[in-house]
C-alpha cells in the first residue's frame, strides 16, 4: 500500500494531467493538491482532478475492501464501467454515484457513448451501428457500435 510522504498545495505553473481520468486536473495558475508517495521503494507524486476525488468515495464504497492497495486507474475504470451503464438516461433521475461513473466515462475517453441511446440500422437488425445524428445531419452521424454505448450497452 502506497504511503504519503507528504501533501501540499500547489498553483500550476503548467498544466497537469489527472492520474486517474487523463483529463486535464489544473489549468496555469490553478491551485491544486500534490501528493508526494512512496510504494515498493518507489517514490510519485500523484495528482487528480477534483470530479475523480469526489468519485473515489463511490469506488472505495463500491470495492469493499479491495481498494486496500490503493485505487488504481484500472480499479476506478472498471467500477464506473460496471456503475455507468446502470444509470438511467435522464440526469434528474440518476444517482450521484451514477452521475459521477458517467463522467468519469466521458472524462477518461473510455469509448463510451454517454449522450444518447444507440439507434440501429432501421430494418438491418444485424448491422451494429448506430445511427443517431444529433443535430438531424450526416455531419453528427455516431456510427459506433452498440456496446459503446452506456445505454443499451450489451
Amino acid at each position: 500500500m502506497p504511503v504519503v510522504i507528504r501533501t501540499r498545495t500547489m498553483t500550476a505553473r503548467r498544466k497537469h494531467e489527472c492520474m486517474w481520468c487523463r483529463a486535464t486536473a489544473v489549468e496555469p495558475g490553478q491551485e491544486y493538491v500534490r501528493t508526494t508517495l512512496v510504494e515498493d521503494d518507489h517514490m510519485y507524486d500523484w495528482v487528480a482532478c477534483q470530479p475523480c476525488i469526489e468519485a473515489v468515495k463511490f469506488v472505495v464504497d463500491w470495492a469493499d475492501g479491495y481498494a486496500d492497495e490503493g485505487i488504481s486507474e484500472d480499479l476506478i475504470l472498471d467500477w464506473a464501467r460496471d456503475i455507468g451503464p446502470e444509470a438511467d438516461s435522464t440526469p434528474e433521475t440518476q444517482t450521484g454515484e451514477q452521475q459521477s461513473a458517467l463522467a468519469f466515462l466521458a472524462r477518461y475517453g473510455a469509448g463510451m457513448v454517454i449522450d444518447h441511446v444507440f439507434i440501429g440500422v432501421a430494418g438491418h437488425a444485424d448491422d451494429n451501428e448506430c445511427t443517431h445524428r444529433a443535430d438531424g445531419t450526416d455531419a453528427t452521424y455516431c456510427g459506433r457500435r452498440e456496446d459503446e454505448h452506456v445505454w443499451g450497452a450489451a
